[in-house]
């Protein structure tokens, strides 16, 4: 088995408040590009919320910060030949992004010496 994957890390400040909708609409954007196998979604009082996704691929996260309008992304792939960038434009489309951060890791590239 090839321990080889990807790990996309995703921080988005929006132009826009962090609603139910607009939330409603990312995570239908995520069923529809990975293959989701369980759901876990909490949500915080006042505000807030935390969704958990195990997918075939792994795992994708999303934790929102209305009072900042601010979101974070973690999707963990084991599959290499996904394309994250097209996820992540995916993802973001339609949202109203002030500014976004991403980074990709690569993960399990080699076993230390």
């Amino acid at each position: 088995m090839d321990p080889t994957s990807q790990h996309v890390l995703v921080d988005l400040w929006l132009d826009e408040p962090i609603t139910g909708p607009l939330v409603e609409g990312l995570l239908a954007r995520a069923r529809e590009r990975l293959t989701v196998l369980r759901e876990v979604v909490h949500a915080f009082e006042p505000v807030g919320l935390t969704a958990l996704f195990v997918l075939a691929e792994s795992h994708f996260a999303l934790h929102t910060y209305p009072e900042a309008r601010y979101l974070s992304l973690d999707v963990y792939l084991c599959n290499r030949t996904f394309d994250v960038d097209a996820l992540v434009t995916h993802l973001v489309g339609g949202l109203r992004v002030r500014h976004m951060t991403r980074r990709v890791l690569l993960r399990g590239q080699a076993e230390p010496a």
